[in-house]
């Protein structure tokens, strides 16, 4: 692979140049050879178009984003009714504002006016799509970097909660689709779980409980993150349990109202998502991009 390339460099520049070859057993490369074959074979590919003379080296190298066609025109927004005249004298009335348009057709004129789409707007006007975050993009990760340094200094402690005891705590609630924050909806279906894989976490001390224990930066020994109560053989036992009892109770529920459950849970996952960025990174004491 790029062959000519490396003959131009050795022959121009004298220089010493590094030539890609994968190395490895038959069965190893020969899926990735053909995904190369099919690749490299494509009219559109570079390695094609460089050793076809009738195609210009200004041609090889412009901007792929000045051949992609221009985005349609915005829609034109609807024109205002018009005031019926005021059949007597006295202040005429005032018109009827127009209604605005609601999210889905909002994420459907956003999309359709634009070449490439965001994220959020890939299957649009049917649903939306998760937000999505570009870590080669230095934008975005300054901004993630911004979003984090909130959780810099901040303490978690995180245990098992039970179906029964999160129903009853503080931490249950509802949302517009009738199903609970837990996922279990109104039959109680999948209340072993509550928030991140059973565990109910917040930002308060604990003191000096002993049953809890403090986890560590790897990378930074100073950096507390925050204590954890491990789940005993009994709250397993319970949970295992609850899980085995209300599975089929929950997959009879209808299709929406575990759609609405999904979409809730996708939901405050994006709206946390810093937090979970600061709460994964100094865990493993990794980098945004690592973590």
């Amino acid at each position: 692979m790029g062959e000519s390339l490396h003959q131009i460099v050795m022959s121009s520049s004298g220089t010493r140049c590094r030539i890609y070859a994968p190395v490895g057993a038959h069965r190893d490369l020969l899926a990735y050879l053909v995904r190369r074959l099919l690749e490299n074979g494509a009219n559109s590919s570079f390695v094609n178009q460089i050793a076809n003379e009738r195609i210009s080296p200004e041609q090889i190298a412009r901007d792929p984003f000045e051949s992609l066609p221009a985005p349609a025109p915005a829609p034109a927004p609807a024109p205002s009714p018009s005031p019926s005249p005021s059949p007597g004298p006295g202040p005429s009335p005032s018109p009827s504002p127009s209604p605005s348009p609601g999210p889905a057709l909002a994420v459907s004129a956003a999309a359709s006016t634009s070449v490439i789409r965001p994220p959020a707007d890939l299957f649009a006007p049917d649903r939306q799509n998760s937000r999505g975050w570009d870590l080669t993009d230095p934008i975005q990760l300054a901004q993630i970097d911004r979003e984090r340094q909130l959780f810099r200094d901040h303490r978690w402690t995180c245990e098992a909660v039970l179906g029964k005891e999160f129903s009853a705590s503080k931490h249950a609630g509802s949302d517009s689709s009738g199903a609970d924050s837990s996922g279990a909806g109104s039959s109680g279906a999948g209340r072993a779980g509550a928030r991140s894989s059973g565990a109910r976490s917040s930002g308060a001390d604990t003191g000096h409980d002993e049953s809890m224990q403090w986890r560590i930066n790897p990378a930074v020994s100073a950096d507390r993150i925050g204590r954890v109560r491990d789940a005993s053989n009994a709250q397993i036992d319970a949970a295992l349990e609850i899980a085995l009892n209300h599975w089929q109770a929950w997959s009879r529920q209808p299709i929406s109202m575990r759609t609405r459950v999904l979409r809730r849970a996708a939901e405050l996952l994006e709206a946390n998502a810093a937090e979970f960025f600061a709460l994964c990174c100094r865990e493993a004491g990794k980098t945004p991009r690592l973590g």
